[in-house]
């Protein structure tokens, strides 16, 4: 889980970014990392997930519910492994493709059509996921490199810090 909050919150700050320049840099970028269909497929196969389903349009609520919040901290105090809910992952999975589709356009998005889809990435990222991780963790993936990023930072952490043990 970890991974993949390291990995939306890159793509939240690339896609930020991505405003000030073309996006055909930004399709470079992503040339030399993970692609987010990697990441969606490897969270298919994992999760089991029907990937039929992921073309339906799946929407999640705006905020966590009180006992959702309080049940994952119970969860973190214990040390359980955290979870995504099956909608959550259906969620994420829509998002990740929906990003692949604009990187392997020949044309440039509407700069609408990305905000929305950073804004969706930013909401699920940090309302649904980032409850669930331990402080630690949080703070280490919150600082990833990302596109155009400030070159004075040096603590920056790649995405692949994060893949130890995984196989894409």
């Amino acid at each position: 889980m970890v991974f993949l909050y390291a990995y939306l919150c890159q793509t939240d700050l690339s896609l930020d970014r991505s405003k000030w320049t073309t996006w055909a840099e930004v399709k470079d970028y992503y040339k030399l990392r993970l692609h987010p269909k990697k990441i969606s497929d490897y969270i298919v196969k994992e999760t089991k997930i029907s990937e039929t389903q992921i073309q339906y349009p799946c929407y999640l609520e705006r905020e966590l519910s009180l006992f959702s919040k309080l049940e994952y901290q119970l969860l973190k105090i214990r040390r359980k492994n955290n979870f995504l809910y099956t909608k959550e992952v259906y969620y994420c999975c829509q998002k990740l493709i929906e990003f692949e589709n604009y990187l392997s356009q020949e044309q440039e998005p509407h700069k609408l059509e990305i905000e929305k889809l950073r804004v969706e990435l930013s909401m699920f990222t940090f309302v649904f996921l980032q409850p669930r991780l331990f402080i630690n963790d949080r703070n280490k993936a919150q600082h990833v490199e990302h596109y155009l990023q400030n070159e004075i930072f040096k603590d920056l952490h790649s995405v692949n810090d994060f893949i130890a043990g995984f196989e894409f």
